[in-house]
Protein backbone atom coordinates (compact mmCIF):
# COMPACT_ATOMS: atom_id res chain seq x y z
CA UNK A 1 0.00 0.00 0.00
CA UNK A 2 1.63 3.45 -1.23
CA UNK A 3 0.78 7.03 -0.07
CA UNK A 4 2.83 8.81 -2.65
CA UNK A 5 2.29 12.36 -1.43
CA UNK A 6 3.45 11.67 2.07
CA UNK A 7 6.25 9.22 0.41
CA UNK A 8 5.07 6.34 2.50
CA UNK A 9 5.07 2.46 1.57
CA UNK A 10 3.75 -0.22 3.47
CA UNK A 11 3.78 -4.10 2.88
CA UNK A 12 1.26 -5.96 4.82
CA UNK A 13 0.73 -9.64 4.91
CA UNK A 14 -2.55 -11.48 3.36
CA UNK A 15 -4.02 -11.32 7.19
CA UNK A 16 -3.57 -7.61 7.41
CA UNK A 17 -0.81 -7.53 9.52
CA UNK A 18 2.21 -4.50 8.85
CA UNK A 19 5.37 -6.36 7.32
CA UNK A 20 7.17 -3.40 6.58
CA UNK A 21 7.08 0.68 6.26
CA UNK A 22 9.43 2.55 4.70
CA UNK A 23 8.99 6.44 5.86
CA UNK A 24 9.99 8.33 2.85
CA UNK A 25 10.55 7.93 0.22
CA UNK A 26 13.17 10.70 -1.21
CA UNK A 27 11.43 12.87 -3.55
CA UNK A 28 13.47 13.32 -7.56
CA UNK A 29 14.31 17.23 -7.19
CA UNK A 30 10.84 18.68 -5.37
CA UNK A 31 8.81 16.07 -6.94
CA UNK A 32 6.92 13.65 -4.91
CA UNK A 33 7.36 9.98 -6.44
CA UNK A 34 4.71 6.96 -6.70
CA UNK A 35 6.17 3.89 -5.92
CA UNK A 36 4.95 1.48 -8.59
CA UNK A 37 7.16 -1.70 -8.06
CA UNK A 38 8.55 -3.61 -4.66
CA UNK A 39 11.09 -6.61 -4.78
CA UNK A 40 11.47 -8.69 -2.64
CA UNK A 41 14.77 -7.38 -1.35
CA UNK A 42 12.88 -4.43 -0.47
CA UNK A 43 14.65 -2.39 -3.63
CA UNK A 44 11.24 0.04 -5.27
CA UNK A 45 10.78 1.46 -8.80
CA UNK A 46 9.53 4.67 -8.93
CA UNK A 47 8.14 7.32 -10.47
CA UNK A 48 7.82 11.39 -10.10
CA UNK A 49 4.50 12.40 -9.79
CA UNK A 50 3.43 13.50 -13.34
CA UNK A 51 0.51 16.05 -12.85
CA UNK A 52 2.28 19.42 -11.83
CA UNK A 53 2.74 22.26 -13.42
CA UNK A 54 6.42 22.24 -16.28
CA UNK A 55 9.08 24.70 -15.05
CA UNK A 56 12.56 26.21 -15.82
CA UNK A 57 13.85 23.15 -13.47
CA UNK A 58 15.90 19.85 -14.83
CA UNK A 59 12.64 18.40 -15.05
CA UNK A 60 11.20 20.05 -17.39
CA UNK A 61 11.45 20.24 -21.26
CA UNK A 62 9.68 22.40 -23.61
CA UNK A 63 7.75 21.17 -26.88
CA UNK A 64 6.42 23.85 -28.73
CA UNK A 65 3.53 25.67 -27.46
CA UNK A 66 2.89 22.36 -24.75
CA UNK A 67 5.13 21.90 -21.95
CA UNK A 68 5.75 18.44 -21.38
CA UNK A 69 7.95 17.08 -17.74
CA UNK A 70 10.17 14.52 -17.92
CA UNK A 71 9.31 11.22 -16.26
CA UNK A 72 11.88 9.38 -14.95
CA UNK A 73 11.96 5.68 -13.57
CA UNK A 74 13.85 5.05 -10.22
CA UNK A 75 15.30 2.27 -8.36
CA UNK A 76 15.06 2.85 -4.62
CA UNK A 77 16.59 1.21 -2.11
CA UNK A 78 14.49 -0.63 0.92
CA UNK A 79 15.58 2.93 2.64
CA UNK A 80 14.10 4.49 0.04
CA UNK A 81 16.79 6.77 -0.89
CA UNK A 82 17.44 6.65 -5.03
CA UNK A 83 20.11 4.36 -6.36
CA UNK A 84 19.47 4.46 -9.59
CA UNK A 85 18.17 5.95 -13.06
CA UNK A 86 16.64 3.50 -15.44
CA UNK A 87 15.50 5.79 -18.01
CA UNK A 88 13.48 8.78 -19.03
CA UNK A 89 10.36 9.45 -21.13
CA UNK A 90 8.59 12.86 -21.79
CA UNK A 91 5.41 13.29 -19.56
CA UNK A 92 1.88 14.72 -20.11
CA UNK A 93 1.41 17.33 -22.21
CA UNK A 94 0.65 21.17 -20.42
CA UNK A 95 0.01 24.77 -21.51
CA UNK A 96 0.76 27.27 -18.77
CA UNK A 97 0.49 24.84 -16.37
CA UNK A 98 -3.08 23.18 -17.37
CA UNK A 99 -3.05 19.60 -18.71
CA UNK A 100 -4.70 19.78 -22.13
CA UNK A 101 -7.60 17.90 -23.59
CA UNK A 102 -6.12 14.76 -25.49
CA UNK A 103 -2.61 15.00 -23.76
CA UNK A 104 0.03 12.83 -24.57
CA UNK A 105 1.58 11.40 -21.82
CA UNK A 106 3.56 8.39 -20.20
CA UNK A 107 1.88 5.25 -18.66
CA UNK A 108 2.96 2.21 -16.69
CA UNK A 109 2.28 -0.80 -14.96
CA UNK A 110 3.83 -4.05 -13.29
CA UNK A 111 3.58 -6.73 -11.52
CA UNK A 112 6.05 -9.14 -9.76
CA UNK A 113 9.67 -8.18 -11.23
CA UNK A 114 8.04 -7.04 -14.27
CA UNK A 115 7.92 -3.41 -15.39
CA UNK A 116 6.29 -1.58 -18.62
CA UNK A 117 6.95 2.21 -19.45
CA UNK A 118 6.22 4.05 -22.44
CA UNK A 119 4.54 7.37 -24.59
CA UNK A 120 0.62 7.69 -25.14
CA UNK A 121 2.53 9.24 -28.43
CA UNK A 122 2.42 6.06 -30.63
CA UNK A 123 3.50 2.03 -29.59
CA UNK A 124 6.73 2.60 -28.20
CA UNK A 125 6.59 0.52 -24.20
CA UNK A 126 9.96 -0.80 -22.37
CA UNK A 127 9.66 -3.70 -20.25
CA UNK A 128 11.90 -4.57 -17.81
CA UNK A 129 12.57 -7.39 -15.62
CA UNK A 130 14.05 -4.97 -12.60
CA UNK A 131 16.38 -2.44 -13.68
CA UNK A 132 17.47 -4.79 -16.73
CA UNK A 133 15.46 -3.58 -20.51
CA UNK A 134 14.26 -7.07 -21.77
CA UNK A 135 12.57 -5.92 -24.75
CA UNK A 136 11.21 -2.53 -26.82
CA UNK A 137 7.83 -2.80 -28.44
CA UNK A 138 7.47 -0.61 -31.33
CA UNK A 139 5.11 0.67 -33.85
CA UNK A 140 3.76 3.45 -35.71
CA UNK A 141 0.89 5.42 -34.58
CA UNK A 142 -2.35 5.66 -36.02
CA UNK A 143 -2.28 9.41 -36.47
CA UNK A 144 -6.16 9.92 -36.23
CA UNK A 145 -6.73 13.41 -36.25
CA UNK A 146 -8.75 15.02 -33.53
CA UNK A 147 -12.00 16.02 -35.12
CA UNK A 148 -14.76 19.21 -33.88
CA UNK A 149 -16.91 16.01 -32.99
CA UNK A 150 -14.01 14.29 -30.83
CA UNK A 151 -14.13 17.69 -28.88
CA UNK A 152 -17.47 18.11 -28.45
CA UNK A 153 -17.50 14.85 -26.78
CA UNK A 154 -14.77 16.05 -24.72
CA UNK A 155 -16.54 18.71 -23.33
CA UNK A 156 -19.74 17.08 -22.44
CA UNK A 157 -18.13 14.46 -20.83
CA UNK A 158 -16.16 16.90 -18.52
CA UNK A 159 -19.19 18.93 -17.84
CA UNK A 160 -21.08 15.55 -17.19
CA UNK A 161 -18.37 14.44 -14.52
CA UNK A 162 -18.48 17.64 -12.61
CA UNK A 163 -20.53 20.55 -13.65
CA UNK A 164 -19.10 23.41 -11.69
CA UNK A 165 -15.43 22.57 -12.35
CA UNK A 166 -16.65 21.46 -15.44
CA UNK A 167 -17.64 24.56 -16.84
CA UNK A 168 -14.18 26.53 -15.91
CA UNK A 169 -12.13 24.07 -17.48
CA UNK A 170 -14.66 24.19 -20.47
CA UNK A 171 -14.03 27.46 -20.63
CA UNK A 172 -10.06 27.70 -19.82
CA UNK A 173 -9.61 24.96 -22.41
CA UNK A 174 -11.12 27.37 -25.40
CA UNK A 175 -7.65 29.55 -25.48
CA UNK A 176 -5.48 26.66 -25.11
CA UNK A 177 -3.61 24.54 -28.07
CA UNK A 178 -4.83 21.36 -28.66
CA UNK A 179 -2.79 18.46 -30.47
CA UNK A 180 -3.66 17.90 -33.68
CA UNK A 181 -4.07 14.02 -33.47
CA UNK A 182 -5.37 11.47 -30.80
CA UNK A 183 -2.42 10.02 -28.79
CA UNK A 184 -2.26 6.35 -29.55
CA UNK A 185 -1.93 5.04 -26.37
CA UNK A 186 -4.70 5.13 -23.84
CA UNK A 187 -3.53 2.02 -21.25
CA UNK A 188 -0.90 -0.28 -20.13
CA UNK A 189 -0.95 -3.24 -18.15
CA UNK A 190 1.16 -5.91 -17.17
CA UNK A 191 -0.89 -9.19 -15.88
CA UNK A 192 -0.32 -12.41 -13.22
CA UNK A 193 1.39 -13.87 -15.75
CA UNK A 194 3.72 -10.43 -16.99
CA UNK A 195 2.07 -10.86 -20.36
CA UNK A 196 1.96 -6.87 -21.51
CA UNK A 197 -1.44 -5.87 -22.48
CA UNK A 198 -1.74 -2.54 -24.10
CA UNK A 199 -4.65 -0.86 -25.05
CA UNK A 200 -5.59 1.92 -27.51
CA UNK A 201 -6.01 5.90 -26.36
CA UNK A 202 -9.92 6.09 -26.21
CA UNK A 203 -11.30 9.23 -26.90
CA UNK A 204 -14.58 10.24 -24.84
CA UNK A 205 -18.21 8.16 -26.32
CA UNK A 206 -16.13 5.66 -27.26
CA UNK A 207 -17.27 2.41 -25.87
CA UNK A 208 -14.94 -0.26 -27.20
CA UNK A 209 -11.37 -0.13 -27.23
CA UNK A 210 -8.81 -2.87 -28.94
CA UNK A 211 -5.75 -4.03 -26.79
CA UNK A 212 -3.08 -5.81 -28.07
CA UNK A 213 -1.12 -8.38 -25.50
CA UNK A 214 2.70 -9.62 -25.69
CA UNK A 215 4.77 -12.16 -23.42
CA UNK A 216 7.18 -9.81 -21.45
CA UNK A 217 9.58 -11.31 -24.13
CA UNK A 218 7.96 -8.50 -26.71
CA UNK A 219 6.16 -12.05 -28.70
CA UNK A 220 2.76 -10.91 -29.56
CA UNK A 221 0.18 -12.99 -28.68
CA UNK A 222 -3.58 -11.87 -29.33
CA UNK A 223 -5.59 -8.84 -29.65
CA UNK A 224 -8.94 -8.27 -28.02
CA UNK A 225 -11.80 -5.58 -28.15
CA UNK A 226 -12.69 -5.09 -24.54
CA UNK A 227 -15.45 -2.38 -23.17
CA UNK A 228 -13.80 1.36 -22.66
CA UNK A 229 -13.99 2.58 -18.86
CA UNK A 230 -14.07 5.96 -19.38
CA UNK A 231 -12.28 9.16 -17.98
CA UNK A 232 -12.85 12.82 -20.03
CA UNK A 233 -10.15 14.26 -17.93
CA UNK A 234 -6.37 12.06 -18.67
CA UNK A 235 -4.90 10.00 -21.11
CA UNK A 236 -4.49 6.55 -19.28
CA UNK A 237 -7.64 6.87 -17.14
CA UNK A 238 -10.08 5.68 -19.47
CA UNK A 239 -9.31 1.83 -18.68
CA UNK A 240 -7.80 -0.62 -16.42
CA UNK A 241 -3.98 0.98 -16.57
CA UNK A 242 -2.45 4.29 -16.69
CA UNK A 243 -1.90 6.24 -14.11
CA UNK A 244 -4.50 5.46 -12.03
CA UNK A 245 -3.74 3.24 -8.60
CA UNK A 246 -1.95 0.01 -9.84
CA UNK A 247 -1.09 -2.62 -7.82
CA UNK A 248 2.59 -2.91 -6.26
CA UNK A 249 4.40 -6.22 -7.88
CA UNK A 250 6.23 -8.05 -5.37
CA UNK A 251 9.13 -9.74 -6.93
CA UNK A 252 10.27 -13.47 -6.01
Amino acid sequence: MSDFLSGRLTTMAASGEVQRTITRIAPFGDVDVEPISLFANGDVLGVPFQWRPARDQPLGVAVGNLNRDRVVLLMYSPEGAVVDSIGAWLGIQRFRGMVVPFARSVVYSSRQTTTAIGPTDSLDVSIYDRDTRLVRLLGSANNRPISSQDREHWRSAVLAADSNSGRQIVAATKEMPVPSELPDIGGLVVDAADNVWVGDYAAPQTTMRRWRFFSSRGQALATVELPVFGDPYLPGENGAAGCGPKPLGIGS
